[in-house]
């Protein structure tokens, strides 16, 4: 029983972590791609960053993050909710 409790509690806080996370790299993907739209061809517009930049390439890897901590984040949710129902009803 002990230790579906520290399983429950793991799951807890790995789902709230990457959905945390989730949430970070779509803040930073939308950031990137309106950053990006409104420099547009021309060098001279925009705000900051190149898609070569070391900023670029972070913001290029921030989507797939997002998908691999959304659905990681999403079945811990379920395995949470599947190993808390076992430890709470008894």
């Amino acid at each position: 029983m002990i230790y579906l409790v520290a399983a429950h509690s793991m799951l807890v806080e790995l789902h709230g972590g990457m959905i945390t996370l989730a949430a970070f790299c779509i803040l930073i993907t939308v950031l990137a791609r309106s950053q990006l739209k409104a420099k547009g061809d021309s060098e001279s517009n925009g705000i900051s960053w190149s898609k070569d930049s070391s900023m670029g390439r972070i913001a290029r890897y921030t989507e797939p993050t997002a998908y691999v901590a959304t659905i990681g984040g999403v079945l811990g949710l379920i395995a949470s909710a599947i190993v808390g129902f076992f430890v709470w009803t008894s």
